[in-house]
């Protein structure tokens, strides 16, 4: 038994567009998704921009689908994946004009990856990040002193995530269960257990975009 989680994690892509509707246009950029994962994002990346889009992540099997998806979609040539890590990228400083980060910089720290990947920014580009709420005003603090300034910022509440992804998984869920397929392991295993964790705390699934803008010399 095989769930897609992409078909119901591209629920929330609307979001990913309110953030770049944020941005001025422009022209051909260069953008680089830390942590792209299978690159639901990314892939609505390409089709709003006409830019250049390098996807890195430490999943190789999700890259490998990204990058088939890329080339259905018609995006191979302007999409590039990488198997590296978020941390110590092997990019030039100021290579790109935006940094896209969905759900990944938790992985290091929300401090420390704005630090890390300012130099990757061009002075004047842009960082948009989408990460668990926390401490909403510290973490306007570090954007601050990082040297960049909030364009713009919005929260998604814990119904977002039941009314967009969650619940449409536990219907798939249920379903597989009544036609007496399922067996709670692997993928599904995981899902379910992720569903468990939203109804005993679906509070944790607040979560921020914020859009940067690193500031010029």
């Amino acid at each position: 038994m095989k769930i897609d989680r992409d078909k119901y994690r591209a629920n929330l892509t609307r979001y990913t567009r309110r953030a770049l509707q944020a941005l001025p246009d422009l022209d051909h950029p260069k953008i680089l998704d830390i942590g792209c994962g299978s690159g639901v994002p990314s892939l609505e990346l390409a089709r709003l921009t006409n830019g250049k889009i390098i996807g890195v992540d430490h999943d190789a099997v999700a890259l490998k689908k990204f990058k088939n998806k890329a080339i259905e979609a018609g995006y191979g040539n302007r999409i590039e994946t990488m198997l590296i890590s978020m941390e110590g990228m092997p990019f030039k400083d100021e290579s790109f004009d935006i940094v896209w980060s969905e759900g990944s910089i938790a992985f290091i720290g929300f401090e420390k990856g704005l630090v890390e990947w300012k130099r990757l920014v061009k002075p004047g580009g842009y960082i948009v990040i989408h990460d668990e709420l926390g401490n909403i005003d510290k973490k306007k603090q570090q954007i601050r002193e990082a040297g960049y300034y909030l364009l713009d910022h919005f929260i998604l509440n814990e119904n977002v995530w039941w009314d967009e992804y969650y619940e449409h998984l536990s219907k798939e869920l249920g379903e597989h269960y009544e036609d007496g397929a399922l067996t709670l392991e692997g993928e599904a295993l995981e899902i379910f257990k992720e569903i468990e964790m939203y109804h005993k705390e679906p509070e944790w699934n607040r979560s921020v975009y914020f859009v940067l803008q690193k500031l010029k010399r």
